[in-house]
């Protein structure tokens, strides 16, 4: 399962790397920007996190108890149609 969250401007590079430091060692993996080569400053702050079925509340209460993090939501899943 996916969970995208965007850190707040005001974010700094320690807050970034504490936080993210703190959802790996609650199980997530996979910690990653959303859009690596993002044309703004707003995208550049998305991030995503492979996060196991079953464990998605646990990283959106950590995320959304954060003062550094604007939103955090489970991805919709997405599906590609072959014509």
């Amino acid at each position: 399962m996916l969970v995208q969250f965007m850190f707040s401007p005001t974010a700094d590079d320690a807050a970034r790397k504490a936080l993210i430091a703190t959802l790996r060692q609650r199980g997530a993996h996979g910690v990653r920007r959303a859009f690596p080569r993002a044309p703004s400053e707003r995208m550049e702050r998305i991030y995503s996190i492979d996060v196991a079925n079953g464990h998605e509340s646990e990283m959106l209460q950590v995320l959304n108890k954060s003062a550094d993090v604007d939103f955090a939501e489970v991805e919709a899943p997405r599906w590609l149609a072959h014509s």
